[in-house]
């Protein structure tokens, strides 16, 4: 048993901790019952009988400083037989100890602590009474003559120790006639041996009212304990067995405490108190009894209905396990119903999703016949779109090789840089000493060519020019400047720096031209010699020839004009007055015409053809 629970019950293991004041007990003799106990334990297990010394008491033999001779000395050391401790925790080995170290003294040696074991013999005797020196393993049983042969209570079994403390019990459930008894037979079981055999060490019939109080805790009992010592935990202390005091209180009556002269009277419970605790205590009593006759009862009943209970226990798990059933029954069907649901819509899913693939597939057939004869027209169109785009340039560089010979960029001789357009010099930036009129027909001229080369090169001027003849101008609408936007190509009654900043609009004009055809221009400034280089590698850059000039189908086509030979052989020779009248239209022939009535811009028409007789 541990040490916590033996201090629970107030059973030392044999150690006395210090001085305390005496106790009493709180229970009289006479109303000790065995309901009051609830544990026991027992000190200084041996099987062997103790020695006691002749004319001497248990412990005389055993104190240190008490006078031997040296032939008590000599019989203390041939004895074999161990004796009793002095209390529960001492050993022979102590006293033994104390006896040698009394003799070395008297012979005029050092004391010594440890036994004697120089002698082979010694050392021999020991390690032959080693293997029989096992701790006994120890229970203990409670019986009584109203209970029958069987014991009440068995106890477990403690091995491996000659002061066992049992752990806690008690005997209020036994029932009312067991608890309430005054006596009972304690029989104590060993075990020395390997075998699981026990023997029986003590059968000890025990008064309740004989035990000797010892205290609430063995702390304050100093004397020495027997040997095989049984104590006793009550609920107002420990109790015990000293055989060597009297016993002078009988089981079956209580003490009869005389009055003493010295001592004064005093009053206690009256006659009539103590007959109402008689009667409570009897009650108490018939109610134990009553309730352990029903609770028999009950068990008779039970174990006589014990099949029927059964039976009805069964037919309630199986109600149980019917609605459990159903419960899951119901569960089940519904996710089966969510189930069918679930697969009527992805068949109807599936049946549209087959639809739908039946139509990809007919409309992917479609697609692929498509695709072949797209593919046939993609061909058919990329050949078309070339040969347009051959075309395009053709008319292009035919347009522009016309444009080049209307507006004619002629080098002057000796002098570098120097260009005239038309017979009228244009200096590139140094417009002092010059004629102002011819400065501004120059400007006139450049200003329509550069108009027509974006028309028809397809290239949007940032700079928009309006072509006037003499009094052509630029506009900007795209820097921040204040005032007018539109700056004059004629420096006659201008100021200088808008005339200045119009020459360098058109040369900006003429760099958007030249980019447009990846040409990178040298000096801005060169007016006339940068058209000139960019319509010189227009008209020189085509791997095919210049095709000559369609006519439009009807009712667009115009007239072609009429040799005078054809002219003679359809009227029959004759020249008419009409004829005369149309021959002006001959004029059409020329290049000025051409133009004129094919290519300018309506808008633009008249404007051009008056800007370019000017």
């Amino acid at each position: 048993m541990p040490p916590e629970i033996a201090s629970v019950q107030g059973i030392p293991d044999g150690a006395s901790r210090g001085k305390k004041a005496r106790e009493r007990p709180l229970l009289a003799p006479w109303g000790r019952k065995l309901r009051h106990l609830n544990g026991i334990a027992l000190r200084n297990i041996s099987e062997k009988p103790p020695v006691r010394p002749r004319g001497k008491s248990n412990d005389d033999a055993s104190i240190a400083g008490s006078w031997r001779s040296s032939t008590q000395i000599l019989t203390i050391q041939e004895e074999a037989a161990l004796t009793h401790s002095k209390s529960s925790s001492d050993l022979r080995a102590t006293a033994v100890a104390a006896l040698l170290n009394a003799a070395d003294t008297a012979k005029g040696r050092r004391r010594r602590s440890t036994l004697k074991i120089d002698d082979p013999l010694s050392i021999q005797r020991l390690f032959e009474e080693a293997p029989s020196a096992r701790l006994p393993d120890t229970f203990f049983t409670l019986h009584h003559a109203s209970a029958g042969e069987g014991p009440i209570y068995i106890s477990e079994i403690i091995t491996q120790s000659t002061n066992p403390t049992f752990k806690p019990f008690y005997l209020l459930d036994c029932g009312p006639a067991i608890s309430w008894l005054d006596s009972i037979t304690v029989r104590i079981w060993v075990n020395t041996t390997e075998d699981e055999k026990f023997k029986l060490l003590l059968d000890l019939d025990v008064a309740l009212a004989a035990l000797q109080f010892i205290g609430t805790q063995m702390d304050t009992f100093r004397q020495p304990l027997p040997q095989n010592c049984v104590i006793f935990s009550l609920t107002d202390g420990v109790y015990t067995l000293l055989t060597d005091i009297p016993i002078h209180v009988k089981s079956s009556e209580a003490p009869k405490h005389g009055p003493k002269m010295h001592e004064e009277m005093k009053d206690t419970s009256s006659y009539e108190s103590l007959m109402k605790l008689r009667t409570l205590e009897e009650c108490i009593w018939d109610a134990e009894l009553t309730r352990v006759k029903l609770s028999k009862n009950i068990e008779i009943i039970l174990d006589r209905e014990k099949e029927s209970i059964h039976s009805a226990r069964k037919v309630g798990q199986a109600k149980d396990d019917l609605q459990t059933v159903h419960g899951y029954l119901k569960t089940e069907k519904q996710q089966l119903e969510s189930a069918i649901k679930k697969r009527d819509r992805l068949r109807e899913s599936l049946e549209t999703r087959r639809l739908e693939v039946a139509k990809a597939s007919e409309h992917r057939k479609s697609t692929e016949k498509h695709l072949v004869d797209a593919r046939v027209k993609l061909a058919e169109c990329k050949e078309t779109l070339k040969s347009t785009v051959e075309g395009i340039s053709g008319q292009q560089r035919r347009i522009i090789t016309e444009l080049q010979k209307i507006y004619a960029i002629e080098p002057i001789p000796d002098k570098p840089l120097a260009f005239t357009i038309r017979g009228l010099h244009l200096p590139n930036t140094e417009f002092e000493d010059q004629n102002d009129d011819t400065v501004a027909a120059a400007l006139g001229y450049t200003a329509h060519l550069v108009y027509l080369l974006s028309f028809y090169l397809k290239v949007y001027l940032r700079y928009p020019v309006q072509p006037m003849g003499s009094n052509s101008f630029i506009r900007d609408p795209i820097s921040i400047i204040q005032g007018s936007r539109t700056f004059p190509l004629y420096p006659k009654g201008q100021v200088a720096y808008r005339f200045e900043y119009a020459v360098f609009l058109l040369n900006k004009d003429i760099e958007m031209l030249m980019g447009s055809q990846s040409l990178v221009i040298v000096d801005l400034r060169n007016t006339l010699p940068n058209l000139k280089y960019l319509l010189y590698v227009i008209t020189c850059s085509g791997k095919t020839p210049i095709p000559d000039r369609e006519w439009p189908s009807a009712p667009f086509r115009l007239s072609k004009p009429k040799t005078p030979k054809e002219q003679h052989k359809e009227s029959g020779g004759r020249f008419t007055a009409d004829i005369a009248r149309k021959q002006p239209v001959s004029v059409s022939t020329s290049p000025l015409s051409t133009i004129g009535d094919f290519t300018y811009p309506r808008l633009h028409r008249e404007r051009s053809i008056i800007g370019l007789q000017g």
